[in-house]
């Protein structure tokens, strides 16, 4: 009776606390939480799939999206350091999912956001691997996660004539993450991959949400974006389901915070949610799904035999220690809080 009551008195303090808990708390907490994830090498990591915990490409990426929230900018200058240093200890060009791995156009991409945020964007380390992404670059604007196949066919032991059409190809999650790298990315690129229902196709993710949240991003202040803006806006709007994870919500915060849409999933609505939904450590449930097509896999969409938990191709996984939704969803927060200051 006695253990009964104290969990009874417990689950009503942890309601208590995140009703009382305000936006700014959830962004101040999610940010103590990345803290204790950084590694002291300087690394965040997250996912796990046959290499190992990913850190180079993940590193960059919370990085970046903590950029500007107050406090952080420590954390920002370690993982740079911990990025500049990995670069020279692997082969001198760009970063990747981690030492292990050859190097990749998303992966390189976030770093190179990173390096901007802490003012290294025109270091040589930086311009070198900037450069080398040219070899992932397609006709239409489009970069593919890899440009020579060579590598990463040693990497995966493939066969020959191994086909790798689809991680070659131009992707569009790939291309809007590469569009916050100043002057790498043609907008119109982007504007001609969105598809007519408003969204952009995510070839990485289980989610479209992340890659239209990023091209949403890209394209904000772009003077011919305003159409595609509106129907991505109506698009994330139109998405209503209790089964959608925080990760996914604070993309479609993002993108609604952004295009102004106010109907259906509304920002005060996500935020709100958010707000409420954040565990007592400071972040939020694992909420990121990544799947690993098979390397010749142009639609990864019609793959129907995904292998959850799984750590090859075919495999999709989510962030089991919680660093990349935390990093989606406190950027998604500082968004929303630093538009409505300026409003």
């Amino acid at each position: 009776m006695r253990e009964a009551l104290r969990q009874g008195v417990g689950y009503v303090t942890s309601v208590w606390n995140a009703l009382a808990r305000t936006p700014e708390d959830a962004r101040e907490s999610s940010v103590g939480f990345l803290l204790q994830r950084q590694c002291a090498n300087g690394f965040w990591s997250d996912f796990r799939l046959a290499p190992g915990l990913s850190d180079e490409w993940v590193s960059g990426y919370v990085g970046d999206r903590i950029a500007g929230i107050p406090g952080t900018q420590p954390m920002l200058e370690a993982a740079w350091q911990a990025l500049a240093k990995r670069r020279t200890e692997r082969d001198g060009r760009g970063w990747g999912y981690n030492v292990l791995v050859p190097q990749d156009a998303d992966s390189t991409s976030w770093a190179l956001r990173l390096a901007q945020h802490v003012g290294r964007g025109d270091d040589e380390g930086a311009r070198d691997a900037r450069a080398s992404l040219a070899a992932f670059m397609h006709d239409d604007g489009l970069l593919g996660t890899y440009g020579p196949t060579e590598d990463i066919a040693r990497f995966i032991d493939a066969d020959p004539g191994q086909d790798f059409r689809g991680w070659t190809a131009g992707h569009a999650c790939v291309t809007a993450a590469a569009a916050g790298v100043i002057g790498l990315i043609d907008p119109r690129a982007l504007l001609t991959a969105q598809r007519p229902d408003g969204r952009w196709r995510s070839y990485w993710w289980a989610s479209d949400t992340f890659a239209t949240a990023l091209a949403v991003e890209a394209l904000a202040s772009h003077p011919d974006a305003a159409a595609a803006l509106t129907r991505a806006g109506a698009w994330a709007a139109s998405l209503q389901s209790a089964d959608l994870t925080a990760f996914e919500i604070a993309n479609l915060l993002l993108i609604c915070a952004i295009t102004g849409h106010p109907d259906g999933l509304t920002v005060r609505e996500a935020l709100r949610h958010l707000t409420f939904t954040m565990l007592p450590d400071g972040s939020w449930a694992p909420g990121a799904l990544l799947r690993v097509a098979h390397p010749q896999d142009t639609d990864p969409n019609a793959v129907t035999d995904w292998i959850p938990g799984g750590c090859i191709e075919g495999a999709v996984v989510g962030d089991l220690r919680r660093v990349f939704t935390t990093a989606t969803v406190a950027h998604s927060i500082d968004v929303v809080l630093r538009s409505e200051m300026g409003s």
